[in-house]
């Protein structure tokens, strides 16, 4: 899964359907925010979780995907930081469920 922001602020995906011929679905937009740096991973169920970091307020927000290898994403952004955050990190998981990647 790729994920980018455009010059509009749109957060677009692009999932990949077939690794053998490398066919992809093409790029979606699935969420609108604010100029910034985002971050993308999965979460400690196996879904992709998307952070975008408002670096002139310092804010931290995430958006997960709706299920494991789903193209949908939840519906709003869920704020982890009101403000003064500085730097962020975002850290795998050594031991990510094994369902999610059967």
């Amino acid at each position: 899964m790729l994920v980018a922001s455009d010059n509009s602020n749109f957060h677009n995906m692009n999932a990949q359907i077939d690794v053998e011929t490398q066919r992809w679905s093409g790029w979606i937009p699935f969420a609108q925010g604010h100029p910034t740096r985002i971050v993308l991973d999965y979460n400690s169920d196996g879904r992709l979780t998307l952070f975008s970091y408002l670096g002139k307020d310092g804010e931290l927000w995430c958006m997960s995907q709706m299920a494991y290898g789903s193209t949908e994403w939840e519906l709003d952004w869920t704020k982890l930081a009101p403000s003064d955050i500085r730097r962020f990190a975002v850290v795998r998981d050594p031991t990510p469920p094994a369902a999610a990647f059967a």
